[in-house]
């Protein structure tokens, strides 16, 4: 068995064009009443570490926080009582949109749960065919959406700009920050590594703060290698490199 770290994050996506979630208090109170250590250890048995960010560990950019600080129920309730309403007359109903068939898959379910134990809050779950998700989302008005958002190269570029860039091709929510589109408009054609990297952090700190999207987990890359199979190594971004991996069947037994 091999592990890693894939360049992933499992995230919800507030529509931040509406209420309720055109409040950032009310994103931010929805983001603290979520137990990301809980969801990763026991709903996906450690099959994920929780996400303290937008980028993942290993990312060029990926900001080490303390896990779990950002749970806090306390801090949840005050900010829920102190925004906008949630929900039609006090009721709390609510719509999130996600991939799948039948019924959500665990990790959709037990957040639901959690909110609804934390904050009170209903939330009906709409299911889009897997193959289509990808066009029907951007067609379909939800008050959020269960997405991945993963890498498709080592860059954090490719994590923050597409999505919370105001004009980005990704940016289901309709988040927009001036200060965020500006930080991630430099960061485009600054040439220093060093400073380029630190410009992506200052983006997403930012981002964290305003709440567009609730990051809950990173999942992890296990793979079964056989025995006879040498140098391989998992890849954060799903590409296996074939150029160093060498087969051996008569050295193993």
């Amino acid at each position: 068995l091999q592990s890693g770290h894939r360049f992933c994050t499992r995230q919800i996506v507030f529509d931040t064009g509406r209420p309720p979630f055109d409040d950032p208090e009310i994103r931010q109170a929805f983001s603290a009443a979520v137990d990301r250590q809980r969801l990763a250890a026991d709903v996906l048995q450690n099959a994920a570490v929780p996400a303290s960010g937008v980028l993942p560990p290993g990312l060029p950019g990926h900001v080490e926080r303390a896990a779990g600080d950002d749970f806090d129920l306390n801090k949840a309730t005050t900010l829920l009582a102190g925004g906008a309403p949630v929900g039609e007359a006090g009721a709390g109903h609510l719509t999130l949109v996600a991939a799948g068939v039948g019924s959500p898959e665990p990790l959709i379910t037990a957040l639901v749960d959690e909110w609804r134990e934390n904050l009170g809050v209903d939330i009906e779950i709409e299911l889009l065919d897997p193959p289509d998700f990808p066009d029907l989302v951007r067609q379909r008005e939800a008050n959020m959406y269960f997405l991945d958002r993963c890498a498709g190269y080592p860059d954090p570029e490719s994590m923050l700009d597409g999505q919370y860039h105001s004009d980005g091709a990704d940016n289901i929510g309709r988040y927009s920050n001036a200060d965020v589109d500006h930080i991630l408009e430099q960061a485009r054609s600054e040439i220093d590594v060093d400073q380029r990297l630190h410009l992506y952090q200052q983006a997403e700190e930012l981002i964290l703060a305003d709440a567009p999207s609730v990051q809950l987990v990173h999942p992890s890359n296990n793979i079964l290698v056989r025995p006879f199979i040498h140098s391989f190594q998992p890849s954060p971004i799903g590409v296996t490199w074939p150029a160093y991996v060498s087969i051996d069947r008569e050295g193993s037994q």
